[in-house]
């Protein structure tokens, strides 16, 4: 099972705003996070488990790119 987390901040500073087990529920959180373009938000995907093409598995988060991820 896939999981994301939000970041949210002002300026430079961010912190963990909360997690999500789909991507569209991570979206809706980082919509609100925004507080109507005062933040910024982004989307992070956990990579725990999964594995690249060669087999190998991957640790940490990845960025995930969409419409409006802000700074």
């Amino acid at each position: 099972m896939k999981k994301y987390r939000i970041i949210a901040g002002e300026g430079i500073v961010g912190q963990i705003e909360g997690y999500a087990t789909t991507l569209r529920g991570a979206r809706r959180m980082a919509t609100i996070a925004r507080c109507g373009g005062d933040r910024w938000a982004r989307i992070e995907e956990n990579l725990e488990g999964q594995e690249n093409s060669l087999g190998q598995e991957l640790t940490g988060w990845k960025r995930i790119e969409g419409r409006g991820e802000g700074k």
